[in-house]
């Protein structure tokens, strides 16, 4: 069991035999001004060094104003200076972040697909809160590079598989370590040896073919053994990124899998791809079984995928494009304190980063994604409003950025023709607006804020 100190310490009075609930929990580098003691001082250093409002890891709204803010802190210290807190137990929780390879967001059971069958997904997803209308990159190295970040594509630069190396951005599990956590890297990896970008174990790398010495295409394919001797064997919190080639091709399930979707009239190649979905969900729940309730899961897609009759080969306009089936995934966060429910805002890749973060209590407020279980949506920034952006240009041969609005989408292409959905009333994308009449102050509007980022 870690041991953390609630909010504030120790400035002339003992600390008393009971715990303020008001007070929270510090974290590790609580001593702000490194003088050994932590008082006001820190207080005030923290607060200067992060603004305010402050972390809710950090202070409690001790007030109860709804609003985190100095007084709080201010009152906490008080609190703590005449005795009222404690040392107090505190273990940090166990993360685990399931990353799936080329999967769609309605191709899962409980999304309601009517073939494919996912049953240890759908039973995560009735555990977690969830976010249907979540946005990654439409292929996966800007999307882990994402992840690994916290930053869209237009600020960590990675916009393809091409190009030169991830720049020198702090990572997540580089984070992490500050917070006393150990981090296990499986699977797909593009940024070099994952201990250059922060990880403290890592699965070896293993090859199939010349495109996969990229990671390490076998785990989940052969075992998920190393993974749970990392999480056996670790004394210290930890967090593991699972990010298998999985259901990415080579499509090779066993034959188990296959006999699921033998004789319902689907071609040859649908069958391989739902058959690697199908091997894809009993891996996770496999290593489901593994992880203790109280860890916190984290599942979404790296980037959408429609099979077409051609094996291993995408649908057009599903991977490698700005629609929907490129770009949007589930969301699932499994924290056994939060309950389980369906959010219709708006979410991206870049807040799954801070919301790591902030179930480890680390400090993320230099990223631009939100907590997204800190705090009720409707007080976060700009949620239900709020614009997601996806950045793919310059991007390679795939000179595409498109923003997604409310109801509306815009897709701007550097080469052709623009288009403009209005995704409430044309969910597939089948109708473009970039010349109604009636929608040209809706393309007006998503071109300047689009503009005004890019």
């Amino acid at each position: 069991m870690r041991r953390t100190l609630a909010l504030i310490v120790l400035v002339t009075a003992p600390l008393s035999s009971h715990v303020s609930a008001q007070c929270g929990f510090v974290p590790d580098f609580c001593d702000y001004d490194t003088d050994g003691v932590v008082d006001a001082n820190d207080i005030n250093a923290i607060i200067g060094a992060y603004g305010t409002p402050v972390d809710p890891y950090t202070f409690g709204d001790v007030d109860g104003d709804g609003v985190l803010t100095v007084s709080d802190a201010q009152e906490c210290a008080e609190q703590c200076e005449s005795g009222d807190c404690d040392i107090v137990d505190s273990s940090k929780p166990n993360i685990l972040l399931i990353i799936a390879d080329d999967l769609s967001y309605d191709h899962y059971g409980f999304a309601g697909h009517s073939t494919i069958q996912t049953p240890s997904i759908d039973a995560l997803a009735a555990q977690s809160v969830r976010f249907p209308a979540t946005y990654v990159s439409s292929f996966c190295r800007p999307s882990l590079a994402t992840l690994l970040t916290g930053l869209p594509e237009h600020r960590h630069g990675v916009t393809y598989h091409a190009g030169g190396a991830l720049g020198d951005f702090p990572t997540l599990a580089e984070r992490l370590q500050t917070a006393g956590y150990s981090s296990y890297q499986a699977g797909k990896f593009f940024e070099g040896s994952p201990d250059s970008r922060g990880f403290t174990d890592f699965l070896p790398y293993g090859a199939i073919g010349s495109f996969f010495n990229i990671g390490n295409v076998l785990v989940g394919r052969t075992t998920l053994q190393p993974i749970y001797d990392f999480m056996a064997e670790t004394t210290s919190p930890w967090f593991v990124w699972f990010s298998p080639y999985m259901p990415h091709t080579p499509h090779n399930a066993p034959d188990e899998y296959r006999t699921l979707y033998e004789g319902l009239g689907l071609d040859a190649a649908t069958i391989e791809y739902f058959a690697m979905i199908s091997w894809f969900d009993s891996v996770v729940g496999e290593l489901l079984q593994e992880v203790s309730e109280d860890t916190v899961v984290i599942y979404l897609s790296d980037n959408g995928y429609v099979q077409s009759a051609v094996s291993e080969e995408p649908e057009p306009g599903s991977k490698n494009a700005s629609f929907e089936h490129a770009i949007r995934t589930w969301l699932l966060v499994r924290d056994r304190s939060t309950a389980a429910v369906e959010h219709t805002e708006l979410a991206n890749a870049w807040d799954v980063t801070t919301t790591v973060l902030s179930f480890a209590g680390v400090y993320h407020d230099d990223l631009p994604g939100q907590a997204l279980l800190a705090q009720p949506l409707s007080e976060l920034p700009a949620y239900g409003s709020r614009s997601s952006l996806v950045f793919q240009w310059p991007a390679g041969t795939f000179l595409e950025r498109w923003i997604h609005v409310g109801d509306w989408k815009l897709i701007d292409v550097e080469v052709g023709d623009d288009q403009l959905y209005n995704l409430a009333l044309d969910p597939t994308e089948l109708i473009n607006q970039i010349d109604a009449p009636e929608s040209a102050q809706q393309h007006l509007d998503l071109r300047n804020e689009l503009g005004a980022v890019w």
